[in-house]
């Protein structure tokens, strides 16, 4: 989509370039893996339920800078859409980190292993099914 929309020309004829592609969608697994890092500690240093708050804000301001994003002679829009999927990988990856443990917060009484498995199974289907264009 983003190929027929900035890259319509007689050189690329609608088809975004294969570097440009792969490092936007590199910038958010990278992303994930910093914010998992980043979310893990400060969630164990200022609670669960108040980071899953804050990553879920990253996510959805993130989400939303890059729809809006626009093309400009400052800054070109793979640059710009690498910056914001970098910043909602940190996101991605805070929630990926936090969703794990956050039922046992919520249900102390419930055994861990279940619940642990259960939300390791949502959190590897958001990850999978996760669209990356």
């Amino acid at each position: 989509m983003l190929g027929i929309v900035y890259w319509q020309d007689e050189i690329h004829k609608g088809v975004m370039p294969h570097h440009s592609d792969t490092a936007i969608k590199v910038a958010t697994s990278a992303g994930a893996i910093l914010g998992q890092c980043v979310f893990g500690y400060l969630a164990d240093l200022l609670g669960r339920k108040r980071m899953y708050g804050v990553e879920l804000m990253i996510i959805i301001v993130a989400t939303l800078a890059q729809s809006l994003a626009g093309t400009s002679s400052a800054a070109p829009i793979v640059g710009v859409l690498i910056f914001y999927r970098v910043v909602m990988g940190i996101g991605v990856g805070g929630t990926c980190s936090c969703l794990v443990m956050l039922p046992m917060a919520i249900f102390p009484n419930i055994a861990p292993l279940p619940v642990i498995l259960q939300s390791k199974l949502i959190a590897s289907q958001a990850i999978t099914h996760y669209p990356q264009s």
